[in-house]
């Protein structure tokens, strides 16, 4: 009896295991819905004097999320919509494997944008090249590119990094590498460094 207690046990668990599947898939499913789901409300993208409320469940630490070369500041439409937009639209093969699909500005700031400051658990961060603003460039014009966080689980302190999209311009130089370092150090880092302290990023 006992000898066949290995065997038994690894039949049930297969079975559950496919029984699981079909339940994991519409999880999956409804994830990503839930971080497409369209934004009822419009947001602005013009210049605006008015605070812009970036609806972060956590404390967002500025100082930890640079290095020597970029820094990720939260996406503000008033301020980084239109030059990434326009940047972004540009070529068009820059947003061909993101699940984002828009044709005209408000789109993007609905379908795009809008998810993401709807929830306090999905920030979305603007990638702004230091070196070119060390030069005497506006932030509008430093613009490298966009990253931000997903499925953020205070119970299992684990996230997922997306999306991360470098402009054209800054393909195959340091924006990349460098904007991950600082996003991944922000979260795994100890709170008595300025990061969350988390677990895992996938």
């Amino acid at each position: 009896m006992s000898a066949s207690l290995p065997k038994f046990t690894r039949q049930v668990k297969c079975r559950l295991s496919m029984a699981y599947l079909p339940f994991r898939r519409e999880l999956k499913s409804m994830k990503m819905r839930l971080y497409l789901r369209p934004s009822s409300t419009g947001l602005p993208y013009k210049p605006t004097d008015e605070p812009y409320d970036i609806n972060f469940a956590y404390p967002l630490n500025l100082d930890i999320l640079q290095t020597p070369k970029i820094k990720l500041v939260p996406f503000i439409p008033s301020v980084h919509a239109v030059p990434f937009y326009a940047a972004a639209t540009k070529t068009p093969e820059t947003m061909r494997f993101i699940p984002f699909h828009f044709t005209k500005l408000d789109d993007f700031l609905v379908n795009v944008v809008g998810p993401f400051q709807a929830s306090p658990d999905y920030p979305l961060l603007t990638i702004i090249d230091k070196l070119k603003l060390e030069q005497g460039a506006e932030e509008k014009d430093c613009i490298a590119g966009v990253i931000g966080y997903l499925g953020l689980s205070t119970m299992r302190r684990s996230l997922e990094l997306g999306p991360v999209i470098v402009l054209p311009e800054y393909q195959r130089t340091h924006v990349s590498t460098h904007a991950i370092e600082a996003a991944m150090r922000y979260i795994l880092e100890v709170p008595a460094q300025g990061g969350l302290g988390w677990r895992r990023m996938q």
